[in-house]
């Protein structure tokens, strides 16, 4: 099986091509030695980071002699979260510091001093082995408020409807909580051959799972495609970190992860709550993101598919075994980096890629489930196609032609490697 693994490969090119651009970047900033100093110290964290996250894959689920357990899980989770958003603002700053070099000395240097203050802190963080990287406020907040500009715009259109005693009826895809970051339709495919291949199970249980490319549309994605294969009830798996309240692509019905409350149970939580609404309706569906985190697209980092999702799909199985209701899994793949990216406009597509019944054989405690094991790695070479193959255009300091987020910013699909 390791010789098929496609992540390790992967995850060497994404080193290759930051290490390109901080040399790219060194080239193009010589006149700011202390900006050098700070890009060339993050080349090296981000590789020792990248070594150690290496390790712990192979530790994981390649070596079938190392030890396993939740806290290894775990630091691949964070460590693999952290080097995506290091990278990711450290790329951004470097491009925004280039962008400088043409501006007169007094906003050049008060700018150049705040971004090279930045790339310092995100990066002693991720050296430091911090849970969370931090959000630079000159680098990430500026493109995060950019990104919320559909929420605040229909918060603000229904405060204005209200407050001038304005009907709000006619404005159901505004508000809609199942479009509510993205007024542009997608293209739904394999949808009704999906549909078919279920329709001989009046009443099941759907686990939706998906490649996680763009956090601001992904839990927006699994609701309405959940509600296409014909859910009358819809769950969502949030990291409580990201999410405080439920998100507002969710019904409400939220089931939370957090690694730092141990009298959360995700995984019994979800089967609990499945089995209660199965009780009321004939078709419930849930779904979880095996990648477990909010990538930042720009820096096309491969992530690792986490084997929790298939655990649920699987405890779900068991439990409703003697019911004799069906689990199906159904796997989405979407194209949102090349449609938010790309040069030339790209339709976005979600596409049902498999459809599968989760066996309800009994799990055998401390033995491979090679049902799960199977799976994470299939999702994983799935969702891994396009990534560490591209990263962000440090060069270039204008926004992608039809790009409408802060992940397109400066990206191109297309441009060669500098």
């Amino acid at each position: 099986m390791a010789e098929d693994l496609t992540y390790l490969p992967k995850l060497r090119r994404f080193e290759d091509l930051y290490n390109d651009r901080v040399a790219t970047a060194v080239s193009l900033l010589g006149a700011d030695p202390r900006a050098v100093v700070e890009i060339e110290t993050s080349r090296d964290i981000v590789g020792a980071a990248i070594q150690e996250l290496a390790d712990l894959y192979r530790g994981l689920f390649i070596d079938q002699s190392a030890a396993k357990n939740a806290e290894s899980v775990l630091r691949l989770t964070r460590l693999e979260a952290n080097i995506a958003m290091t990278a990711q603002q450290t790329l951004t700053a470097m491009r925004k510091l280039i962008a400088l070099q043409s501006r007169p000395g007094a906003i050049k240097a008060l700018r150049s001093g705040a971004l090279r203050n930045s790339i310092h802190k995100i990066n002693a963080s991720l050296a430091r082995r911090d849970d969370a990287a931090p959000l630079s406020p000159v680098v990430a907040v500026p493109e995060m408020l950019l990104a919320a500009r559909k929420p605040v715009k229909t918060a603000f259109l229904v405060v204005a409807l209200v407050g001038l005693h304005r009907s709000v009826s006619h404005w159901p895809r505004w508000l809609d909580p199942a479009n509510f970051f993205r007024t542009d339709d997608l293209t739904f495919a394999g949808f009704d051959e999906a549909n078919s291949a279920m329709a001989g199970s009046p009443r099941r249980v759907m686990v939706v799972v998906g490649n996680h490319d763009a956090s601001l549309y992904d839990g927006s994605i699994a609701n309405r495609s959940a509600h296409k294969l014909g859910t009358a009830h819809h769950i969502v798996m949030a990291r409580r970190g990201v999410y405080p309240i439920p998100p507002p692509e969710s019904p409400g019905d939220v089931v939370y992860v957090d690694e730092y409350d141990a009298s959360l149970n995700p995984i019994g939580q979800s089967v609990d709550r499945v089995k209660e609404f199965l009780a009321k309706r004939d078709i419930v569906s849930i779904a979880v993101y095996p990648e477990g985190m909010m990538p930042f697209s720009g820096a096309q980092m491969p992530l690792v598919a986490k084997e929790g999702a298939f655990i649920v799909a699987r405890k779900i199985a068991i439990a409703l075994a003697e019911q004799q209701v069906p689990v199906y899994l159904v796997e989405l793949k979407s194209n949102m980096i090349e449609h938010l990216t790309h040069s030339a406009y790209v339709e976005p597509e979600v596409r049902v890629t498999s459809v599968e019944i989760v066996p309800a054989e009994p799990m055998v405690k401390g033995k491979t489930d090679e049902w799960i094991a199977r799976r994470r790695l299939q999702s994983q070479e799935l969702y891994n196609t396009e990534r560490g193959e591209n990263m962000i255009d440090i060069v270039a300091s204008v926004r992608v032609p039809g790009a409408k987020t802060f992940e397109a910013r400066g990206l191109l699909r297309d441009s060669p490697v500098r």
